[in-house]
């Protein structure tokens, strides 16, 4: 069997036998699927009234898989911000003109923590890609620039650690999940 075969098949299994890990004896689930009520394409967390999509931006909800399709956009701080706006004035989804960049408590609402790799209820958010921006600034600045807040829905590789908060620079690429609501 030629290298190149042996390789396309290493990668092949071993994308295959990435799965979440979740500590169900250990720890109570966070954010438990009686939680939400699923509308197709969004989803109402019924512990805190937001309304979310359930796919990044750049993904699709397909309805017959229930699944969100692709790997989604990235984008910068300030090109976040701007898509949330961009969307909400050329129409929207699902009929409402008022979605936004969930602020950093709002995106900690929704990490798993009895799960990592990633840290979020799949059957919610299917198909997730792993840093989402926030719209809350870091409030000071580190050398000279403005941080901003982020979540990671990853955890760590090397040891359990569910989804965590961190913060980077504005200029870093990550996806973005829109929410309305207060």
């Amino acid at each position: 069997m030629s290298k190149l075969i042996r390789a396309m098949i290493f990668l092949l299994l071993s994308k295959a036998s990435y799965a979440q890990i979740c500590q169900i004896n250990n720890i109570s689930a966070t954010t438990p699927n009686n939680r939400f009520s699923n509308e197709g394409a969004i989803t109402i967390d019924n512990k805190t009234g937001l309304m979310w999509k359930r796919c990044a931006e750049g993904q699709q909800w397909n309805d017959i898989t229930s699944n969100c399709d692709g790997d989604g956009n990235e984008y910068n701080w300030n090109k976040a911000l701007a898509q949330a706006k961009t969307m909400n004035n050329n129409g929207g989804f699902m009929d409402y003109k008022d979605w936004r960049i969930p602020n950093i408590s709002e995106l900690n609402s929704i990490i798993e923590y009895q799960c990592y790799e990633p840290s979020i209820n799949l059957f919610i958010f299917p198909n997730p890609p792993s840093k989402y921006w926030s719209s809350s600034p870091l409030g000071h600045s580190i050398l000279g620039r403005d941080g901003i807040w982020f979540a990671n829905f990853d955890g760590n590789f090397n040891e359990f650690q569910s989804g965590f908060e961190d913060w980077t620079y504005e200029q870093e690429l990550f996806h973005i999940r829109l929410v309305r609501g207060e």
